[in-house]
Protein backbone atom coordinates (compact mmCIF):
# COMPACT_ATOMS: atom_id res chain seq x y z
CA UNK A 1 0.00 0.00 0.00
CA UNK A 2 1.48 3.26 -1.13
CA UNK A 3 2.15 6.22 1.47
CA UNK A 4 0.04 8.38 -0.36
CA UNK A 5 -3.36 5.76 0.44
CA UNK A 6 -2.77 6.41 3.75
CA UNK A 7 -4.26 10.12 4.00
CA UNK A 8 -6.02 10.95 7.13
CA UNK A 9 -6.62 14.39 8.54
CA UNK A 10 -7.29 16.41 12.02
CA UNK A 11 -9.22 19.83 12.77
CA UNK A 12 -7.14 23.10 14.44
CA UNK A 13 -4.07 22.80 15.76
CA UNK A 14 -3.97 22.95 20.05
CA UNK A 15 -1.58 24.72 22.27
CA UNK A 16 0.07 22.48 25.37
CA UNK A 17 -3.35 23.53 27.74
CA UNK A 18 -5.37 21.84 24.79
CA UNK A 19 -6.70 25.54 23.59
CA UNK A 20 -7.15 25.98 20.30
CA UNK A 21 -4.16 28.25 18.26
CA UNK A 22 -5.21 27.68 14.84
CA UNK A 23 -8.32 27.34 13.35
CA UNK A 24 -7.54 24.83 10.12
CA UNK A 25 -7.93 21.65 8.44
CA UNK A 26 -4.67 19.15 7.73
CA UNK A 27 -4.07 16.70 5.80
CA UNK A 28 -1.87 14.00 7.06
CA UNK A 29 0.07 12.28 4.34
CA UNK A 30 2.37 9.95 5.00
CA UNK A 31 5.13 12.04 7.13
CA UNK A 32 3.69 15.56 5.03
CA UNK A 33 0.94 17.81 6.51
CA UNK A 34 -1.42 19.91 4.37
CA UNK A 35 -2.44 23.12 6.01
CA UNK A 36 -6.13 24.33 4.75
CA UNK A 37 -7.95 27.50 6.24
CA UNK A 38 -11.14 26.52 5.42
CA UNK A 39 -12.53 23.32 4.01
CA UNK A 40 -13.41 25.41 0.49
CA UNK A 41 -9.72 25.71 0.37
CA UNK A 42 -9.45 21.97 0.47
CA UNK A 43 -12.18 21.33 -1.89
CA UNK A 44 -10.13 23.50 -4.19
CA UNK A 45 -7.25 21.89 -3.87
CA UNK A 46 -9.01 18.66 -4.58
CA UNK A 47 -10.30 19.98 -7.52
CA UNK A 48 -6.71 21.20 -8.77
CA UNK A 49 -5.91 17.41 -8.40
CA UNK A 50 -8.75 15.99 -10.19
CA UNK A 51 -7.38 18.22 -13.18
CA UNK A 52 -3.25 17.41 -12.75
CA UNK A 53 -4.94 13.47 -12.86
CA UNK A 54 -6.66 14.16 -15.77
CA UNK A 55 -3.70 15.84 -17.91
CA UNK A 56 -1.23 13.24 -16.36
CA UNK A 57 -3.56 10.10 -18.08
CA UNK A 58 -3.41 12.35 -21.30
CA UNK A 59 0.61 12.14 -21.47
CA UNK A 60 1.81 9.51 -19.00
CA UNK A 61 2.20 5.78 -20.55
CA UNK A 62 1.74 4.51 -17.02
CA UNK A 63 -1.54 5.63 -16.36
Amino acid sequence: MSVYSDATFSVNQYDKDGDVVDECVLVHIGTTILRFSTVSQLDVFIERLQTISSEIKGSYYNS
